[in-house]
């Protein structure tokens, strides 16, 4: 609750000092007078032209907004704008869709280079090893006729 921007606590409080000030006795009249004082000002003209002036100053912005013709270009803006987003979450779900696809292939197309790769390894390894049992034979042979010549002395 809030009387001239007065909240509850804060009229507590005045209530308060006045009592301390004035004292029970002359609160009663002070209470009444400033009761007559706030029932004069609300009634007078002056006080309704500030409340009409107040609700027009809250009004004027969508008054400048209905009469410049604003409010029809802002309703087609947001309508395009809900138009759009739909559009561009269609697009987008279009487009997530390929790349999981797209995700799918590549994952497929990396097993099967793996393989290959992997294929191809073994096929070096093979050839490697054909060719280094190739050439292990004839070092053993000279390695023999070395080693035969050192235990036999010629």
């Amino acid at each position: 609750m809030q009387i001239f921007n007065i909240g509850g606590l804060e009229l507590v409080f005045i209530l308060l000092i006045a009592l301390v000030v004035l004292g029970p006795e002359r609160l009663v009249q002070s209470a009444r007078s400033m009761g007559r004082m706030v029932n004069k000002i609300v009634r007078s003209p002056i006080w309704t032209s500030v409340q009409e002036t107040s609700r027009e100053l809250r009004q004027l912005p969508q008054r400048i907004i209905r009469d410049a013709g604003l409010e029809e270009s802002l309703q087609e803006l947001q309508t395009d704008a809900r138009k759009i987003s739909g559009e561009l979450s269609e697009e987008l779900d279009e487009t997530v869709q390929a790349t999981r696809e797209a995700a799918a292939a590549l994952s497929i197309d990396e097993r099967v280079l793996q393989a290959m790769k992997k294929h191809a390894a073994e096929k070096e390894s093979e050839n490697a090893e054909t060719a280094t049992g190739e050439t292990q034979p004839d070092a053993s042979v000279g390695q023999t006729d070395t080693d035969d010549t050192a235990e036999n002395p010629k």
